[in-house]
C-alpha cells in the first residue's frame, strides 16, 4: 500500500517508519523544509525523535499534494492544529486523496472552535466518510524502538477497517478494531485530563485512593 504520513512529529515519524518497515511505500510529510533535509540527509529526525533510525525506504517530502497520490493518509498532527491541516488538505481539490482514499487520525482531543471530534471534523471538511481513529496506550519513543505495542483502530466501514488493520499490523504492533468511534475519540480525549489530575493528586501525596477514584 501507499501511505501519506501528514505531520513529522515524534508521533508520525514513528508510525511512518511502522508502516515502512511494514513493506509499505511511506511518504512522510514534513512542515519546515529545514527538517525535511535533516530527516532525509540523516534519516533521523533528531528533533522530535532522537536516536531511532529511518529506513531508507521511507520518503521525506514537503508537498502536501502527496495526499493525492496514495490508498490512505494518516494524520499525525495535534488536535489544536487539525482544522488548519485539514483545511489545507480540502483547499487541495477533488482527487484521489480526500475525496476517496481512507483517513485516520492519530490525534488526541476535540475541535476548538466547534468542539468536534477529530472524525467529525476530517469527515464535514474534505467530505470523506471513510475516517478512521487509531489511539491506544502507546508512546512514540517506543513504538519507534519496536517495543511490543497495542493500539485500536476505530471506524464505521467495517470493510474498510479491516483492510486498514491488516495493513497496519505488525508482530510488534498489535492493532484491534472497532465500531465505536464515539468512544474511543472521546475516552482518548478524556484520559488526558484524568492524567493530570491524578498528577496533581499525586503531587499533593494523596496516595491510591485518591487516584483510583479519579480513574
Amino acid at each position: 500500500m501507499r501511505f501519506a504520513v501528514i505531520g513529522a512529529g515524534s508521533w508520525g515519524t514513528a508510525f511512518a517508519r511502522l508502516l515502512s518497515r511494514r513493506g509499505h511505500a511511506v511518504r512522510l510529510w514534513v512542515r519546515h523544509a529545514a527538517l525535511a533535509e535533516q530527516i532525509a540527509a540523516k534519516r533521523e529526525n533528531a528533533k522530535y525523535l532522537p536516536g531511532v533510525s529511518l529506513p531508507e525506504t521511507l520518503d521525506i517530502t514537503t508537498d502536501l499534494g502527496v495526499v493525492h497520490q496514495v490508498d490512505a493518509v494518516v494524520l499525525a498532527v495535534p488536535s489544536k492544529a487539525m482544522r488548519g491541516m485539514v483545511e489545507r488538505i480540502a483547499e487541495l481539490g477533488p482527487g484521489p486523496g480526500p475525496a476517496s482514499a481512507p483517513m485516520i487520525s492519530l490525534a488526541k482531543g476535540l475541535d476548538r472552535q466547534q468542539k468536534l471530534r477529530m472524525s467529525e471534523l476530517i469527515e464535514k471538511l474534505t467530505g470523506n466518510q471513510r475516517v478512521f481513529a487509531l489511539s491506544g496506550p502507546s508512546h512514540a519513543e517506543e513504538v519507534g524502538r519496536d517495543c511490543p505495542t497495542a493500539v485500536v483502530l476505530a471506524g464505521t466501514d467495517e470493510q474498510c477497517g479491516e483492510w486498514l488493520q491488516r495493513e497496519l499490523s505488525t508482530p510488534r504492533f498489535r492493532v484491534y478494531l472497532s465500531d465505536d468511534l464515539v468512544g474511543v475519540e472521546l475516552c482518548a480525549t478524556i484520559k488526558n485530563v484524568i492524567a493530570l489530575a491524578t498528577g496533581a493528586s499525586d503531587g499533593l501525596g494523596y496516595g491510591d485512593n485518591s487516584r483510583a477514584a479519579l480513574i
